[in-house]
């Protein structure tokens, strides 16, 4: 369906549906107006064969062809209504699945301790093993870069602006917080460990909380990075083609803690 295209929230799916049964409430009035009209028609040529005579009987069943072929005319046919009911059951089925997932994240809110995108610290001195990272995912990466599209394609995508990435945002849930308590600068050190590389460490501002806080049993984790950024394609206007820009990957970890 090409509502789905672009991603609806709950009011406009009602929206529409409400929009839909209007549609279709009008076509069936307009269908009931159309065959009373018609059986009014033949039944007053009916009568007029009766009282007039034979050249007032042959105008009058000639008005009454060419009224009721227009009116056939504006007849709305089932199929119309038949596609409605059905875009009315495809919306219906995406409100009920927007519905419950409001219910989830709402249910999920109501039990967040903490939400937070924790920055690295000590990033730059553990590039290599970010970069060897960052190799491994694209290594691993099934689509074909830019998703595959054309030059024309992607031409047409961003000669408004934007840029498009060669490779999309990897969500990597293999995560550890690691205490480092030899650290020699801070004892509450905390590692982050992302597929077995380190990749730096918690802010000191708030590593002893990140720690107290996923090691509670009563809690449940979520640790995502998101390995983002890289090449990308953009419209240069003053060269009037795609321009590719080298840029480097960059990363965010998003840690979510909710009471059990």
């Amino acid at each position: 369906m090409t509502y789905f295209n672009t991603p609806l929230n709950i009011d406009e799916v009602e929206k529409l549906i409400d929009q839909h049964k209007k549609t279709i409430s009008k076509m069936e009035n307009s269908r009931g107006w159309i065959i009373c009209s018609i059986i009014l028609l033949l039944l007053i040529t009916y009568l007029i064969s009766f009282l007039g005579n034979l050249l007032l009987t042959i105008f009058a069943l000639f008005i009454c062809v060419i009224f009721i072929f227009c009116l056939i005319n504006l007849y709305p046919p089932q199929t119309n209504t038949d596609q409605l009911e059905n875009e009315i059951k495809q919306l219906t089925d995406y409100l009920n699945k927007l519905l419950e997932e409001q219910v989830r994240l709402e249910e999920i809110a109501s039990r967040t301790l903490y939400d937070v995108t924790l920055m690295i610290k000590g990033l730059r001195y553990n590039k290599d093993s970010f970069d060897k990272l960052c190799q491994e995912l694209i290594k691993e990466y099934d689509d074909l870069p830019y998703l595959g599209y054309s030059t024309k394609e992607l031409t047409e995508e961003l000669i408004f602006g934007g840029r498009f990435y060669k490779y999309p945002t990897f969500d990597i849930r293999e995560v550890e917080f690691i205490p480092e308590v030899d650290n020699e600068y801070d004892p509450n050190a905390l590692k982050i460990v992302v597929r077995g590389y380190h990749l730096g460490y918690v802010a000191k501002s708030k590593n002893k909380k990140v720690l107290r806080l996923t090691t509670d049993p009563n809690n449940e984790v979520i640790k995502i990075a998101e390995i983002y950024g890289g090449e990308y394609k953009e419209f240069a206007p003053d060269e009037n083609r795609l321009r590719r820009v080298s840029d480097s990957f960059k990363i965010r970890i998003k840690l979510k803690v909710l009471k059990k």
